[in-house]
């Protein structure tokens, strides 16, 4: 329907390999040893995924959290996963071959500790932030502090946001 904003959000998923859930306690930004600036700034280069993580970057620094660094090879994995949304039409952090995010990132050889995925299904960078910190699960994936690493990446309007904590 022309005029309509749809939004579709999918289920935020984390795991942690300690205890299987989010810590309880996310550190500040003084808990931990400061990214270098070049690690934040060198990034994506979709202009909207550019403008989401300037977005998230300043909700994170807002709630306390230091900036959390872009890591391409996260980033190609959430793309990766968004192109395969739009190509084969379904939406699920699960694809249709079992394969989860904690899957797609041990297969891409990245380690973690602890990981998070949000999914979205919208047009834009402000509509994606926005309903991602909108949505509880989403939101407390998206303001972890102990979260260090993250990418994210689009297909049309499927986004995928990948956080790890090494």
């Amino acid at each position: 329907m022309p005029g309509t904003l749809r939004i579709v959000l999918g289920a935020s998923i984390a795991w942690s390999c300690a205890t299987g859930t989010i810590p309880e306690r996310s550190p500040r930004h003084h808990d931990l040893d400061p990214v270098p600036a070049q690690q934040v700034v060198d990034g994506p280069d979709d202009a909207e995924v550019i403008m989401f993580v300037t977005m998230l970057q300043k909700t994170r620094a807002d709630a306390g959290c230091r900036p959390i660094a872009w890591d391409a090879r996260i980033a190609a994995v959430a793309g990766k996963h968004s192109a395969d949304m739009a190509e084969r039409a379904y939406f699920s952090h699960t694809n249709p071959d079992g394969r989860d995010p904690f899957d797609r990132l041990r297969d891409a050889g990245l380690p973690f500790r602890a990981a998070a995925e949000n999914i979205a299904k919208v047009m834009s960078a402000p509509a994606v932030h926005d309903s991602w910190l909108a949505s509880p699960g989403h939101r407390r994936n998206m303001l972890d502090c102990s979260f260090t690493h993250h990418g994210a990446g689009r297909s049309g309007a499927h986004w995928t946001h990948l956080f790890v904590q090494r």
